[in-house]
């Protein structure tokens, strides 16, 4: 047996000889002979290293057999040594009893027997390798357990996550899984159907890739909360789909997988496509916002036609008193007077602007149900401007304003006429109630496949803001809000411009007035279509002008 596998055995003894005799007697390969000359040296080396047995002289200074046999047996790493007692002196019973009591497992008288000595410490140390190879037997046995429970275990993994891959491949998710400290470790086809990356590139970081840069900061931040906290999670975040290459909304999920003494063992999670759903949410939010400002529009409309339709009303049922106050006078020279005309002719203006309020509400109302109808002919656009500019001469005369008018001699093409009536009656109308006063000019110019007429004033003009909302319906300049109207003259000019194919364009500077400038094609072609309404005149796209100041 190599030294490496000698048995220890402890020799105690005050005594030099007894030591060398002790140590004469068992000298063997197979131990590995210990000495110590006190109770405290022998006590040291228990500590050290593990021994077979013990042979110990009782009689020893400071601390003999008995009391250290007491303390070795005391001690949990020795109390299980036999202890062998040596001695020359006491050899009575009662002796021996003590030793027995103390610990001992025997009990030798000097001179001893060697062979009696050798035998004895053989059966202990054969009983000390037999323990041994029980302990060591047992340890395999424990480890093979062990081994066999873990393998069980790693088999039963293996099948429940063959199942759990089975079920995540059957639903319509993309589903993952990943290790406590966050690593993924498991994709099912769903992900890489919808992503194009494949099981192996998805792992560890690689998903990371199918994820837009601008929500992977917040999908991560919000991913390693979770993990620190140990809660689960919900992020919404955009994630590229490889059919299309599209990023499309999805919400990322995951709950944490607790082990029975509540240790994370894995995360579970999920994406799932939300993107017609979000964009379903945001359309009927829109729809909300776009109701909320049509009913806010509805009440401000409300009060300001509540109030434009009250003015002529009030005015209409003054003027019928007064009339009505004459004519209970049966005086024929009072119904003659000439104040009762100015009174009639009153009462026909605001018939006429009542009438002018309904039609536009009820062109509003056309317009909403593209039910807006033109009746196309032909038309001298330059009479028609002259015509309506005329109309205007008092109301302009009585702002102290001027008018002034330039248009050809003719300027003729297929046109709606009592459309374009209305678009110049509305920004005449217009012009006076912005002009500040000032000079209103109307100009009209025509080619060979376009008439151009321009509007301009002087007045409190257009921020950049408004230009884009004054075609509007309802809308009015806030900058002007103790000037009249329902805000609907410009929406239906454009509607009429749209309607002949043209263009209307403003051009405006706060302070500094406002030009509308209107493009409408001639469409001469379409005379080939119907019969005219009445000869055509000259057409001549190089007409010479007329100017007049029209009124002052």
């Amino acid at each position: 047996m190599d030294a490496i596998e000698a048995i220890s055995i402890l020799l105690v003894d005050d005594r030099e000889e007894g030591l060398v005799a002790l140590e004469a007697v068992l000298d063997s390969p197979s131990y590995n002979l210990v000495k110590a000359s006190s109770g405290q040296e022998a006590l040291k080396h228990l500590l050290e290293q593990d021994f077979a047995l013990i042979l110990m002289d009782v009689q020893m200074p400071e601390m003999d057999g008995f009391q250290t046999a007491e303390i070795i047996k005391k001690r949990p790493k020795s109390k299980d040594i036999p202890i062998i007692f040596i001695t020359a002196i006491n050899k009575d019973e009662q002796y021996v009893l003590s030793g027995y009591k103390s610990g001992a497992v025997d009990y030798l008288f000097k001179p001893f027997d060697p062979s009696v000595l050798k035998s004895k410490v053989a059966v202990f140390v054969e009983l000390y390798k037999q323990n041994k190879e029980l302990k060591r037997q047992a340890e395999v046995i424990r480890e093979s357990e062990r081994v066999n429970r873990e393998r069980a275990l790693a088999q039963l993994e293996i099948e429940n996550l063959r199942r759990y891959q089975s079920l995540a491949d059957a639903i319509p998710h993309a589903v993952w899984r990943s290790k406590a400290d966050g690593t993924l470790d498991y994709f099912n086809k769903v992900w890489c159907t919808y992503t194009g990356l494949t099981f192996e590139q998805s792992l560890g970081n690689g998903w990371q890739y199918a994820l837009h840069p601008y929500c992977l900061k917040k999908v991560l931040e919000h991913w390693n909360k979770a993990m620190q906290d140990g809660l689960d999670f919900e992020v919404i975040c955009q994630i590229r789909r490889a059919k299309d290459q599209n990023y499309r909304w999805n919400i990322f999920r995951a709950v944490a997988e607790r082990r029975n003494s509540g240790q994370i063992a894995a995360w579970i999670g999920t994406f799932t496509d939300i993107h017609d759903q979000k964009l379903a949410e945001e359309t009927l939010n829109q729809n909300r916002i776009a109701l909320q400002q049509a009913v806010e529009a509805r009440d401000e409309f409300l009060s300001i036609a509540s109030h434009e339709l009250k003015t002529p009303l009030t005015s209409l049922k003054l003027q019928l008193q007064l009339l009505h106050r004459k004519a209970r006078s049966n005086s024929q020279e009072a119904l003659s007077n000439p104040a009762v005309a100015q009174k009639l002719e009153a009462i026909d203006k605001q018939v006429l602007r009542l009438t002018a309020l309904i039609e536009s509400l009820l062109d509003v109302a056309r317009i909403q149900n593209q039910k807006l109808q033109f009746d196309f002919e032909l038309v001298d656009l330059s009479a028609l401007v002259s015509d309506v500019s005329a109309r205007f001469l008092d109301e302009i005369k009585s702002t102290g304003s001027i008018l002034r008018v330039e248009v050809p001699d003719s300027a003729t093409g297929v046109w709606d006429k009592l459309r374009l009536e209305q678009v110049l009656s509305n920004l005449l109308s217009n012009a006076v109630k912005y002009g500040g006063n000032g000079p209103i000019d109307v100009k009209l110019t025509v080619d060979e496949h376009n008439a151009t007429l321009i509007v301009a004033d002087r007045g409190i003009g257009i921020s950049e803001e408004n230009k884009s909302r004054i075609f509007q319906r309802f809308e009015r300049l806030r900058s002007a809000t103790n000037v009249g109207g329902l805000g609907l003259g410009l929406y239906i000019v454009h509607q009429i411009v749209e309607g002949h194919n043209g263009i209307i364009q403003v051009e405006s500077e706060l302070d500094r007035g406002s030009t509308f400038i209107i493009t409408l094609p001639r469409r001469l072609d379409r005379l080939s279509e119907r019969a005219p309404a009445h000869p055509q005149p000259e057409t001549s796209s190089g007409p010479s002008a007329r100017s007049a100041l029209v009124a002052s």
